[in-house]
């Protein structure tokens, strides 16, 4: 059930969308079920073991901490409980040029697991791949899940198609921040231009002396190009 999952990810990212509603046919997709349930990578502080590493204490001093670009909650929708995956610092703080109010806090302590899958993206999944496939109902009713599973009503918005993708996108950015989505999903998207650019290489001090860039396509390593 859960290579089903993986491979209906694989199929949705591929634009396979039919192929991608089989494979959710066969997974633990479950939308009356807990939105967390999945497989995960855990952690364990008993030796030998190793803890999260993208923990950190989201009020940590600056330098040793992680900040949320500001934009996650200025774009966040009203009454959203997912304002709990940042951290108000209390004020701002500035590390490598970014100015933010906010730390990172998706993973709440350092045995936090790490998702590798989970329901939520199952059902963002067939979202997508309803939409993309003539039905947009379908696709409204899965992202009501999510949305109410976080404290918002239903979709109210346009049903065809280009604006049921605007809020699968979104409801991706936000239900699966920090989980590893968001470049993948606007390059899918053709809207890497909306992510923000923030740091203009003025500065001039390193790491900040090149301006933010957005990566089109990752290089392949060395020893793979063969």
């Amino acid at each position: 059930m859960v290579n089903r999952g993986l491979a209906a990810r694989v199929a949705l990212y591929a634009g396979r969308n039919a192929d991608a509603l089989t494979l959710l046919g066969d997974s633990f997709l479950d939308a009356a079920g807990d939105l967390t349930t999945g497989v995960s990578q855990v952690f364990s502080a008993n030796s030998g073991d190793f803890t999260n590493p993208l923990f950190t204490p989201p009020d940590n001093p600056v330098g040793d901490a992680i900040l949320a670009h500001p934009s996650y909650m200025d774009d966040l929708e009203a009454g959203d409980t997912r304002a709990d995956k940042v951290f108000d610092r209390g004020g701002a703080s500035t590390l490598d040029f970014l100015t933010s109010n906010f730390g990172f806090f998706v993973y709440k302590n350092s045995l936090t697991p790490i998702t590798i899958i989970r329901n939520a993206e199952l059902i963002l999944i067939r979202a997508e791949a309803r939409a993309r496939t003539s039905d947009p109902g379908g696709a409204i009713a899965d992202l009501d899940v999510i949305r109410n599973a976080a404290g918002l009503p239903n979709y109210g918005g346009p049903v065809e198609e280009s604006a049921v993708l605007d809020e699968v996108l979104n409801q991706r950015r936000y239900e699966l921040y920090g989980e590893g989505q968001r470049w993948i999903d606007v390059r899918r998207f053709g809207q890497l231009n909306t992510l923000p650019i923030d740091r203009d290489g003025s500065e001039g001090e390193e790491p900040c002396g090149q301006p933010d860039d957005v990566w089109v396509e990752f290089p392949i390593p060395l020893n793979e190009n063969v």
